[in-house]
């Protein structure tokens, strides 16, 4: 053999293939890293949109299971205050009045109270003649009823003579922004 053709098949037979498989090597391996490295940021993602995703049909499961509660604290805050309180007193006294001694004697709306807060607010005064338990079952229902309602001031006095109290309510009544 000629050794002129040495260096040439030594070149491109070797060197070239050589250079060229290094080369391809080094290409193969940065995109797989590249590839891998977003597969696993992708994975992670992923997972998290995945949590995100279940969190979020949870709270839509809960939020229509109370859909209807506030509708209804909705319509508690809007329209006459005074009104919806009386008519909520009232119903509370005919549902906890066993011995039929339990008396609505006066209701009034009063001075709207002054806070720090200005949030828009008006104010009742009631007043009711009973017994304690009563009217400790009473108030409850109505407060349980109305959670917009906050008591001011409440005074207590018995009657004489009698087993009967007289108690007077001053409630504030939270409201909605008309």
């Amino acid at each position: 053999m000629n050794k002129k053709y040495i260096q040439c098949i030594g070149t491109f037979s070797i060197a070239l293939p050589l250079l060229a498989a290094i080369i391809l090597t080094g290409i193969t391996s940065i995109v797989k890293a590249h590839l891998l490295g977003n597969f696993a940021e992708s994975k992670n993602t992923y997972k998290t949109e995945q949590a995100q995703i279940a969190v979020l049909n949870e709270l839509k499961i809960q939020h229509s299971k109370k859909q209807t509660q506030l509708k209804q604290w909705n319509q508690l805050l809007t329209g006459d205050s005074f009104t919806k309180v009386n008519e909520r007193l009232r119903q509370s006294i005919a549902d906890s009045n066993k011995t039929k001694t339990l008396q609505l004697t006066d209701a009034k709306r009063s001075t709207r109270p002054t806070y720090a807060v200005n949030a828009p607010r008006s104010a009742c005064e009631f007043k009711l003649e009973g017994t304690f338990s009563e009217m400790q079952r009473c108030l409850t229902k109505l407060e349980c009823r109305m959670p917009n309602l906050m008591i001011n001031t409440m005074s207590l006095n018995s009657q004489i003579n009698s087993n009967l109290l007289n108690l007077k309510l001053n409630y504030t009544i939270w409201e909605n922004a008309q």
